[in-house]
């Protein structure tokens, strides 16, 4: 526990409250009008901005489907005691890593190119999880995993807005991100049996696959219509 004992983490939890509500106090009172789409009735979401939060959706929900059984599938590739929890603190510090990445990648990186990479990846991580790799391997997965998890998260902000100028779908983008991340847990509980759990990591695939297959539309429809435009 430390020396602070147990209520440090209520501490820590203040602390960032308060932070939070003097930063609060700098917000601007109110915002630009956004920018109205001619096409779309007033207050409803556009097709495209509705398919991005798919991606989104998909996205998360693929991640969670897998990453919830991270200690049975450690145990079911015949790792010791331990090493599940050594691979979340290795994808926690990568998460933070990617994120800070990803902090400053932004406006830099193209947006659909960067999930389709990051996309990929994952995929591939969660095929090397399927064969029960040893030690080694699983921990350096488990910390790409992480890296790509949080890295890729931010690119789907600016993925919707792109759908949807008016940026009402990218009101809904934390909405679908949390629905994904509630859903892939329950989906994969209707899969994955007591003896293997890998059935997990086929759903997780096909969900990351969902949303690879949406960004790859978005981005080919997108550079069409520019295409047509010019």
């Amino acid at each position: 526990e430390g020396a602070a004992g147990v209520g440090a983490g209520f501490a820590v939890l203040a602390a960032i409250g308060i932070a939070t509500g003097l930063a609060g106090l700098v917000v601007p009172n109110s915002l630009a009008v956004l920018p109205v789409d001619p096409d779309e009735p007033t207050g409803r979401l556009s097709t495209r901005g509705l398919v991005a939060l798919a991606a989104a959706f998909a996205f998360n929900a693929g991640i969670l489907a897998v990453w919830i059984y991270v200690e049975p599938l450690s145990r079911q590739s015949g790792h010791p005691a331990g090493t599940a929890g050594l691979a979340m603190a290795l994808s926690l510090g990568a998460q933070v890593a990617g994120g800070l990445v990803a902090t400053f990648a932004a406006g830099r990186l193209p947006t659909a190119p960067t999930l389709i990479v990051s996309l990929v990846g994952m995929g591939a991580a969660m095929i090397v999880f399927a064969y029960l790799p040893g030690v080694t391997i699983f921990l350096t997965v488990s910390a790409m995993f992480g890296f790509l998890w949080m890295f890729a998260s931010p690119f789907f902000t600016p993925l919707v807005i792109d759908a949807d100028p008016t940026r009402r779908a990218a009101m809904f983008g934390s909405g679908a991100a949390l629905l994904g991340c509630s859903a892939g847990p329950f989906l994969a509980s209707l899969f994955v049996g007591e003896a293997d759990v890998r059935q997990s990591l086929i759903l997780g695939i096909g969900l990351l696959a969902t949303s690879l297959v949406i960004v790859m539309l978005l981005y080919f429809v997108r550079a069409k219509s520019h295409s047509l435009a010019v």
